[in-house]
């Protein structure tokens, strides 16, 4: 059955001028899960059978083809950097942090840190994107640039996963990941970058979710694939559903954010002050949090005050006056002259 949504996907498979194609038929390179590719197939069977990330149609297994992308590596930065990206494929290590509210009040009861490998396909530049059509005027100057998430597989320390991409999650249901960067209109070496992602999140005891509404993440970037791009979902929480096309509301997913090329993991004690989650610096930047360091981790709840003691607020001992501050000196005076004595008393 052809859901409306995914009608932005359906007729992206038939435009391959765009220098890629989501054809479920078009044959291309499929990346394993262990970093190989051996085989070219079409974006279905490398989802369904070899759980892979496809890399476009007329792609081929070439040596390194699944390789980690380094920043920057593939286009920009510079002045009007999407103008001339080639398009092609981006491998990168990712990091979210994203809270599920189990009471659908829209307030976390749970944060999930979730790190892995996400593969992004981008067309070539456009007068204006076939996803989204009227990102920019039809004008002559090719600033913009389609996306795709083709995989992603994000997993969490308790046995949380979340994944997206067509044809991926438990029995390859769900939709197409799209998106596009546009060169800013203020700034032509950035490019405004945003993704309408469809997942699925397996949370051990509440089962797979999903999201019937596109949870958009947007951020501003300089080049492909972006160093270090903080891309943040800025409007409200999002429902979560035991099916991905009706079922039952179970949870919603709040404040979600993803980060590429995280640095290494540190405490980090969220806005609330008093929940405490080991992320990169830059993912607890963009939550509000506040960082502890490097090489630093949260320490748990000792006293049972609900307070990681990474979070305590330690008093400060207070500042002795009045009374207090006079008894203190008399006490140092007896004390001094005490020693004095002693001293006296040896030198005799």
């Amino acid at each position: 059955m052809l859901r409306l949504r995914n009608l932005g996907a359906v007729l992206a498979a038939f435009v391959a001028v765009i220098g890629f194609s989501n054809a479920a038929f078009g044959q291309g390179a499929c990346c394993h899960g262990d970093g190989n590719c051996s085989i070219e197939a079409s974006q279905q069977d490398c989802a369904v059978i070899w759980d892979g990330a496809w890399l476009g149609a007329g792609t081929l297994c070439d040596v390194g083809v699944c390789d980690e992308d380094l920043e920057c590596e593939d286009c920009g930065p510079g002045a009007h950097w999407i103008d001339t990206c080639v398009a092609g494929s981006d491998n990168i290590t990712s990091e979210a942090l994203v809270g599920i509210d189990r009471t659908l009040d829209c307030v976390a009861d749970q944060n999930l840190v979730m790190r892995g490998p996400v593969t992004v396909l981008r067309a070539i530049p456009l007068d204006d994107s076939v996803y989204f059509p009227g990102t920019r005027p039809i004008d002559g100057h090719l600033d913009v640039i389609d996306t795709e998430i083709v995989q992603m597989e994000l997993t969490g320390w308790g046995g949380e996963v979340l994944k997206a991409g067509l044809f991926q999650g438990n029995g390859n249901v769900l939709v197409a990941t799209l998106g596009n960067i546009a060169e800013k209109t203020t700034d032509n070496a950035i490019g405004e970058s945003f993704f309408d992602v469809y997942f699925e999140i397996y949370v051990p005891d509440l089962g797979y979710l999903y999201n019937h509404a596109a949870m958009t993440l947007s951020s501003e970037i300089d080049c492909v694939p972006p160093e270090v791009g903080i891309y943040v979902h800025e409007i409200g929480c999002i429902d979560l559903y035991d099916d991905p096309v009706g079922g039952t509301l179970i949870a919603k997913l709040v404040s979600p954010n993803h980060n590429t090329f995280p640095q290494p993991a540190e405490a980090c004690c969220l806005s609330d002050g008093t929940d405490c989650v080991e992320v990169a610096a830059e993912t607890c930047a963009a939550y509000e949090g506040t960082t502890k360091g490097r090489g630093t981790s949260c320490l748990g709840d000792y006293d049972g005050d609900g307070v990681d003691e990474m979070c305590e607020v330690k008093s400060a001992v207070p500042a002795l006056t009045g009374p207090g501050a006079a008894v203190l000196a008399l006490l140092l005076v007896i004390a001094a002259v005490v020693v004095l004595r002693r001293w006296r008393t040896e030198r005799a």
